[in-house]
């Protein structure tokens, strides 16, 4: 289960909490692809990546559509830091399991 939680500090002094989840990892590896950038983590340009994740995170928070998102790269020139960790091992328990698609054999 890929979880990460972390805090978004932008130029203005706001602060925003994130959780990053596999739906912002599919976002960045469309992102990374679109622009002839790896999308592997150990192959990506990692601030970008971070940062992107981070983006990705509240665009999912605020529930609005993809082609709706603000620009990357004018949203990032607005953020001061992005800080991202694993959650704890007690904390990825309390999330649900994923349901087992069954119809892929």
């Amino acid at each position: 289960m890929i979880r990460l939680q972390g805090v978004v500090v932008f130029s203005d002094g706001r602060q925003e909490e994130v959780e990053v989840r596999q739906a912002e990892y599919a976002a960045w590896e469309l992102y990374a692809l679109r622009r002839g950038l790896s999308s592997r983590p150990d192959q990506s340009p990692a601030m970008t990546m971070t940062r992107y994740l981070a983006y990705a995170a509240i665009q999912r928070g605020e529930l609005l559509p993809p082609k709706e998102w603000p620009d990357f790269e004018e949203w990032s020139l607005q953020v001061d830091d992005v800080e991202l960790a694993d959650l704890e091992p007690g904390e990825a328990a309390n999330v649900p399991p994923t349901v087992r698609d069954l119809s892929a054999g």
